[in-house]
């Protein structure tokens, strides 16, 4: 997303989720992931988030859904894989790029044409092409 000019904050910890999340505001938008909101934090964000009058959306599971979160927008993951089963998180991160990945593309497809621009000039700075 920085390659066409948005910024994309990713908070590491709980404080820093509820930081960002105390400050949001009409001009911005929320995407909150999480399979089925079990960590408290989670928890705490869609309770939070379903109080603003801003619209988000909700990478999740079938375990949650819009009515009961109040997202304005959910995309699910798939949840049939047995947890305790699997070897890894591989089907879920793998999920959750393509997901990212298509989110990507439907913004740059938005404004194709001063996006593809956009790049171009942030290429030119930093291969120092605009230097020469």
């Amino acid at each position: 997303m920085a390659e066409i000019g948005k910024t994309v904050l990713v908070p590491a910890d709980e404080y820093e989720q509820r930081l960002l999340a105390a400050q949001i505001g009409p001009d911005d938008f929320t995407i909150v992931i999480t399979m089925a909101a079990r960590a408290q934090n989670a928890s705490f964000l869609l309770r939070y988030l379903k109080q603003r009058p801003y619209p988000w959306l909700l990478i999740s599971s079938s375990a949650l859904t819009k009515e009961k979160t109040g997202a304005s927008f959910q995309l699910l993951v798939p949840s049939a894989e047995d947890h305790a089963a699997r070897i890894s998180s591989f089907s879920t991160r793998a999920s959750l790029n393509w997901l990212l990945d298509v989110l990507f593309a439907a913004c740059y497809q938005l404004d194709y044409q001063q996006n593809r621009l956009h790049k171009e000039r942030v290429y030119d700075i930093i291969s120092e092409r605009s230097l020469a």
